[in-house]
């Protein structure tokens, strides 16, 4: 068998040949009679290393190991049979079992996002999951106070501090209101409205719809004051002009943010939405695009002095210090008319 490597033998040391299993043999020669049919065939290739007769043309046995291990399997040779590599055998049990290898399938699907998730930005005029990490709205909390049905003074309780009060609205026959005691910068968010939940009142005009996938699967009633906060009390805009705040649905919740910059003394005014503001009176058609005159406003005059205001804020702090003698015309935008009475 020694004289089928004859051609190749001879680019080796004796004792190096010798120590070269057979089957490394076969690779040898195998490469050797590839390097002849290349070249008979006009082919211009490099020789197998180990044909380089010039020292310094040989790699080195730490280079020949390096390329071995990169093209070539690693094999373990005992007694004469040849080991399975790691690989192979990994090869053979996916071949065996070719389905261990499928990943497990996953039917369930993946949780849509609920669109009430979905938060619309004044600023960027786009909708942002939860909110806009740029304009984020500030929250304005509630006076905290206890659900107690027989306290029917709760939903005026919890007014936030400082920032509103509940007085007669401007809004004819629209009852009470709510006022800003300060100025109130855009993005700032109240809420949620509260209420019961499950059904709303006869009349539905303290309720707002909770909606999913474009259906109304509950009401947030606000008619009963021992339930409800002061948001119940914001009365509806006539026109796109007088609105300054806009309700939105969030997590399952209605919560209101103000969408201008409002300023002391001025009523907070949501739209309740088409159908409840055709219920109101309010012409829905022109609703964006208001006629020229003003609506009729109601006034308040001090009993006292016949000032009369625009204003209850305005009043409420004229009758602070009003007394009988005192009926002149103050020195505010707020005042319609007064006079000196001697």
């Amino acid at each position: 068998m020694e004289e089928e490597f004859e051609e190749v033998a001879k680019f080796f040391k004796a004792d190096e040949w010798n120590e070269t299993a057979s089957y490394e043999k076969l690779r040898y020669q195998t490469m050797f009679n590839n390097y002849k049919d290349m070249i008979k065939s006009g082919f211009n290739v490099p020789k197998p290393y180990f044909m380089n007769t010039e020292e310094e043309d040989k790699p080195k046995i730490d280079e020949v190991a390096d390329m071995e291990k990169k093209f070539k399997r690693k094999c373990v040779v005992e007694s004469g049979v040849r080991k399975r590599t790691k690989r192979e055998e990994a090869a053979a049990i996916v071949k065996r079992y070719p389905k261990r290898n499928i990943p497990a399938k996953n039917y369930v699907e993946e949780a849509e996002i609920p669109e009430d998730r979905y938060v619309y930005c004044d600023e960027c005029m786009y909708e942002h999951l939860d909110s806009c990490k740029e304009h984020k709205l500030i929250p304005v909390h509630d006076n905290p106070v206890p659900v107690d049905k027989n306290n029917p003074n709760r939903a005026r309780d919890t007014v936030p501090p400082g920032w509103v009060k509940v007085k007669e609205s401007k809004i004819i026959n629209g009852g009470y209101g709510i006022w800003a005691v300060c100025k109130i910068p855009k993005g700032i968010q109240f809420g949620p409205y509260e209420g019961e939940t499950g059904g709303y009142h006869t009349d539905g005009l303290y309720s707002w719809q909770i909606k999913k996938n474009g259906r109304v699967i509950d009401y947030i009633d606000g008619f009963d004051t021992s339930t409800s906060n002061w948001m119940r009390y914001v009365n509806c805009a006539r026109n796109r002009k007088e609105q300054n705040l806009m309700a939105f649905q969030y997590r399952g919740q209605i919560f209101y943010r103000s969408v201008v910059d409002i300023q002391p003394h001025t009523e907070l005014l949501v739209f309740y939405g088409p159908k409840f503001a055709k219920e109101l009176g309010i012409d829905v058609k022109n609703y964006n695009s208001p006629p020229s005159n003003p609506f009729p406003e109601k006034v308040f005059k001090c009993e006292t002095c016949y000032l009369v205001f625009r204003s209850p804020i305005y009043l409420e702090e004229h009758l602070s210090r009003c007394t009988d003698k005192y009926v002149a015309t103050e020195d505010s935008d707020d005042v319609i008319s007064g006079k000196y009475i001697d």
